[in-house]
């Protein structure tokens, strides 16, 4: 029960489940996982029946091996462990994501004016926009919907699809009707990216 208020009382999506101490990790729960099965089973319920896979990553690693690994694992959460094999931390997807395309920003802390100066039209099919740029934003700003329920940034959007660190010029299409290409890094980060709307099918070229 005390396991459960924490879970509830922190709201974070995945928890490492432990055997005493974070150096003894025996997997991973995801909290949907955690109470329905709770549930379910009542006074039978027992942590290590949702276990998933842990993945262990050295502190040692860069940014873009870890994100790599992620994405091959399928996994939102890894254990960061020293040379001596001793847990020192977490790491998330969101962690690496945020580190690569810079800091998320809430869309509470920024007005309309603010907004704007992230997203530029250039002409009637391309609008030049910060890789920051919320996908809230470009749907309310611009009417762009992209579906993504793990990233909230343009930015951590392509990057996801890629698979790995951006490079200038890389594309990517976001829908069937928007291109994206990266036209602007600093370090890992994503600073700027042109959103380009493509020709719907049957569009003759005049």
């Amino acid at each position: 029960e005390e396991n459960l208020e924490t879970a509830r009382r922190h709201q974070h999506t995945r928890y490492p489940l432990c055997d005493g101490n974070l150096d003894r990790v025996l997997g991973i729960v995801h909290v949907k996982d955690l109470f329905w099965k709770h549930r379910e089973l009542g006074p039978r319920f027992d942590f290590t029946m949702m276990k998933r896979p842990v993945e262990f990553i050295p502190d040692s690693a860069p940014v873009r091996s870890l994100l790599a690994e992620l994405r091959r694992t399928r996994t939102h959460l890894a254990m960061v462990v020293d040379e001596y094999g001793s847990t020192v931390g977490v790491v998330t997807l969101d962690n690496v994501i945020s580190e690569l395309v810079g800091d998320i920003r809430d869309e509470f802390d920024i007005g309309p004016e603010a907004a704007y100066a992230d997203m530029r039209k250039m002409d009637d099919k391309r609008y030049l926009v910060r890789g920051r740029v919320l996908l809230e934003e470009l749907d309310n700003e611009l009417g762009i919907t992209i579906d993504d329920e793990e990233n909230d940034t343009i930015g951590g959007h392509v990057m996801m699809l890629l698979g790995r660190a951006a490079v200038i010029g890389d594309e990517v299409r976001v829908s069937s009707a928007y291109r994206v290409r990266v036209v602007g890094m600093k370090g890992l980060q994503i600073t700027d990216l042109i959103i380009e709307q493509l020709d719907s099918p049957g569009t003759a070229a005049s």
